[in-house]
Protein backbone atom coordinates (compact mmCIF):
# COMPACT_ATOMS: atom_id res chain seq x y z
CA UNK A 1 0.00 0.00 0.00
CA UNK A 2 2.81 2.41 0.87
CA UNK A 3 4.49 1.53 -2.43
CA UNK A 4 1.30 2.39 -4.32
CA UNK A 5 1.03 5.76 -2.59
CA UNK A 6 4.69 6.62 -3.16
CA UNK A 7 4.52 5.48 -6.77
CA UNK A 8 1.37 7.49 -7.48
CA UNK A 9 2.87 10.58 -5.85
CA UNK A 10 6.05 10.22 -7.90
CA UNK A 11 4.13 9.80 -11.13
CA UNK A 12 1.92 12.79 -10.31
CA UNK A 13 4.88 15.08 -9.71
CA UNK A 14 6.71 13.86 -12.81
CA UNK A 15 3.68 14.33 -15.05
CA UNK A 16 2.80 17.66 -13.48
CA UNK A 17 6.34 18.97 -13.94
CA UNK A 18 6.30 17.94 -17.60
CA UNK A 19 3.03 19.75 -18.19
CA UNK A 20 4.05 22.76 -16.11
CA UNK A 21 7.42 23.19 -17.88
CA UNK A 22 5.85 23.05 -21.32
CA UNK A 23 6.18 26.55 -22.89
CA UNK A 24 2.67 26.29 -24.33
CA UNK A 25 1.11 25.78 -20.92
CA UNK A 26 2.89 28.59 -19.06
CA UNK A 27 -0.01 30.93 -19.73
CA UNK A 28 -2.52 28.49 -18.28
CA UNK A 29 -3.71 28.74 -14.72
CA UNK A 30 -2.77 26.10 -12.17
CA UNK A 31 -6.19 24.46 -12.48
CA UNK A 32 -6.00 24.38 -16.28
CA UNK A 33 -2.55 22.83 -16.23
CA UNK A 34 -3.68 20.31 -13.64
CA UNK A 35 -6.56 19.29 -15.90
CA UNK A 36 -3.99 18.38 -18.58
CA UNK A 37 -2.48 15.72 -16.28
CA UNK A 38 -4.06 12.31 -16.83
CA UNK A 39 -6.36 10.79 -14.21
CA UNK A 40 -4.49 7.49 -14.26
CA UNK A 41 -1.55 5.67 -15.75
CA UNK A 42 -1.19 1.99 -16.58
CA UNK A 43 2.02 0.12 -15.79
CA UNK A 44 1.87 -3.44 -17.12
CA UNK A 45 -1.47 -4.69 -15.77
CA UNK A 46 -1.68 -2.22 -12.88
CA UNK A 47 -3.72 0.99 -13.18
CA UNK A 48 -2.52 3.79 -10.89
CA UNK A 49 -5.11 6.49 -10.29
CA UNK A 50 -3.94 10.05 -9.68
CA UNK A 51 -5.57 10.62 -6.30
CA UNK A 52 -3.71 13.86 -5.63
CA UNK A 53 -5.18 15.48 -8.73
CA UNK A 54 -8.70 14.50 -7.67
CA UNK A 55 -8.15 15.79 -4.14
CA UNK A 56 -6.88 19.14 -5.39
CA UNK A 57 -9.73 19.54 -7.87
CA UNK A 58 -12.31 18.52 -5.26
CA UNK A 59 -11.31 21.55 -3.16
CA UNK A 60 -11.37 24.19 -5.88
CA UNK A 61 -13.25 27.48 -5.57
CA UNK A 62 -13.71 27.02 -1.81
CA UNK A 63 -16.32 24.29 -2.35
CA UNK A 64 -15.65 20.65 -1.41
CA UNK A 65 -16.95 18.17 -4.00
CA UNK A 66 -17.44 14.98 -1.97
CA UNK A 67 -19.03 13.18 -4.92
CA UNK A 68 -15.82 13.62 -6.92
CA UNK A 69 -13.84 12.08 -4.06
CA UNK A 70 -16.20 9.10 -3.92
CA UNK A 71 -16.10 8.63 -7.69
CA UNK A 72 -12.40 9.19 -8.36
CA UNK A 73 -10.67 8.29 -5.08
CA UNK A 74 -12.82 5.80 -3.16
CA UNK A 75 -14.46 3.68 -5.86
CA UNK A 76 -11.37 2.90 -7.99
CA UNK A 77 -9.67 1.49 -4.86
CA UNK A 78 -12.74 0.51 -2.83
CA UNK A 79 -11.28 -2.81 -1.70
CA UNK A 80 -8.11 -1.07 -0.49
CA UNK A 81 -10.03 1.61 1.44
CA UNK A 82 -12.46 -0.88 2.97
CA UNK A 83 -9.53 -3.08 4.02
CA UNK A 84 -7.95 -0.15 5.88
CA UNK A 85 -10.93 0.18 8.22
CA UNK A 86 -11.64 -3.49 9.03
Amino acid sequence: MKTLIVLSAGIFFCLFSLVHNNPLSRDLSFRDSLLLVSDSIKVDNIVIHNLFKSQILAHQNGVYDSLMIVKKVYRPHQQLWDGCYE
